[in-house]
C-alpha cells in the first residue's frame, strides 16, 4: 500500500480533471478550457492564449501523465474518464 499524498493542482489542472467524466474528448476538453481563459480574460488581451492545437498538445500530455499515475483512463475512443 501506498502512504497518502497531498496533491495541488493548479486551477486550469484541476479544470481539465473535473471535466474527465468519459464522455468528453481531448478535444472538447481544450475547446472547454480554451473558451474559459477566453471569458476569463474577456477585457485583457486573449492575442496572449495559445492556439488550439498547441492547447489541445499540452492537454494531452498532461491528460497522459495523469493516465501514468492512473488518476484517468483515456479510452480508444478517444474520451477520458476521471478515476474517483
Amino acid at each position: 500500500m501506498l502512504p497518502e499524498k497531498v496533491v495541488v493542482l493548479n486551477e486550469t489542472a484541476a479544470s481539465i480533471l473535473t471535466l474527465c467524466d468519459g464522455r468528453q474528448t481531448v478535444n472538447t476538453i481544450t475547446e472547454k478550457i480554451r473558451a474559459s481563459l477566453k471569458a476569463d480574460t474577456e477585457i485583457a488581451d486573449t492575442s496572449a492564449l495559445p492556439d488550439l492545437k498547441t492547447m489541445k498538445a499540452d492537454i494531452s500530455e498532461f491528460l497522459r501523465e495523469m493516465e501514468d499515475q492512473g488518476w484517468v483512463v483515456i479510452h480508444k475512443h478517444g474520451s477520458v474518464d476521471n478515476k474517483e
